[in-house]
């Protein structure tokens, strides 16, 4: 069995904010895309990834942002940053969501990841 799953499609309750859909900027303001899902541990329910969509200037490839690295500035901003460069982007291996439904694949994925 699968430890990590993502939201896909599922709709929240209106009362409760979804970060889907909103920007994700990184070093001097530059737009990396919009976050498109987030990966989270089903044991826990804890969100581990952030996934970006990069909207078309990488492709259109999807990555993961660790949601530790992912920060708001101030209260209320709809808008979320990490401290990277597109260039750090384009180090990242593509995600892909199948790598999610097996434990091998997902161990793989991570080790490429960490090697980033």
């Amino acid at each position: 069995m699968a430890l990590y799953g993502n939201l896909r499609n599922y709709a929240f309750m209106k009362d409760v904010d979804d970060i889907r859909g909103a920007h994700i900027y990184g070093i001097n303001h530059e737009k990396l895309g919009t976050i498109d899902d987030i990966v989270f541990d089903q044991a826990s329910g804890d969100i581990r990834f952030v996934v970006v969509d990069s909207g078309g200037w990488l492709g259109s490839k999807k990555f993961l942002v660790r949601a530790l690295d992912v920060t708001i500035r101030e209260e209320g901003d709809q808008d979320f940053h990490v401290n990277m460069t597109r260039e750090q982007i384009e180090q990242l291996p593509e995600f892909e969501e199948e790598s999610l439904k097996s434990e091998t694949d997902w161990a793989d994925y991570e080790k490429s990841y960490a090697r980033r």
